[in-house]
């Protein structure tokens, strides 16, 4: 991916919905007519792919994937606008095999976000070898594998309830606050999630799932396992 035209300013808070984002896209493209536009889920992305491209690439952050994908749908339709993409992380999508992920120009890895393309990489032992630059390197390593295990695992223990809250909707599970502070449920000692806790959490005041039911059909959430309906 190439860009070569001098950068000009775009928004800095991302666009409230898909025709705020193609109504920036149309703004800014006079200026980079010889390099991609790309549409980012949040600032946070665009922080970090400002590292990853040369100078002068449009970036315009969404505020979520969905709303990047609908301004690409609605910018593939425009043949005034060539060269924009979109780059996600696929996150459930992956798992649910959803067909957005089949939008032209949309790019994503085979992972569900940056963060554990990070941990599955070589990234994880060069940065700890660099913070931990007095302790011998083949322990820094050893600490970085069970680290990487450890983090995988309750990744995939609490994933169990993100694809449940996906899949059940009436359950009305409280994701997103519990997600916020999830270390508050980690035994910093054994590195192992409180389900039963978190459980709870999820529930909230609202009760519509006892603790026992949620857990148990959290542990065997999957695409194959738990219905829509």
């Amino acid at each position: 991916m190439t860009c070569t035209i001098q950068m000009v300013n775009s928004m800095t808070k991302p666009s409230s919905d898909a025709t705020e984002i193609v109504t920036e896209l149309k703004q800014i493209h006079p200026y980079r007519k010889n390099c991609a536009l790309l549409i980012l889920e949040g600032t946070t992305d665009r922080a970090f792919w400002n590292k990853l491209t040369e100078k002068g690439c449009g970036l315009v952050p969404a505020e979520n994937k969905d709303k990047a994908v609908n301004a690409l749908e609605m910018a593939n339709t425009i043949k005034s606008l060539p060269g924009v993409a979109a780059v996600i992380d696929p996150d459930i999508w992956l798992l649910e095999k959803s067909v957005k992920l089949e939008t032209q120009n949309l790019l994503f890895d085979d992972t569900p976000d940056i963060e554990l393309m990070l941990l599955n990489s070589e990234a994880l032992e060069n940065a700890l070898l660099n913070t931990l630059s007095g302790y011998p390197p083949e322990s820094v390593i050893k600490f970085a594998s069970s680290l990487r295990s450890h983090s995988i695992r309750l990744a995939i223990d609490y994933g169990y309830f993100r694809l449940l809250h996906n899949r059940r909707p009436r359950f009305s599970l409280r994701v997103k606050n519990v997600g916020k502070r999830l270390d508050q449920f980690i035994d910093t000692m054994t590195l192992k999630l409180d389900d039963v806790s978190v459980a709870a959490a999820l529930i909230g005041p609202l009760k519509k799932i006892t603790e026992a039911k949620l857990l148990t059909a959290g542990k065997t959430a999957s695409p194959d396992h738990v219905s829509t309906t």
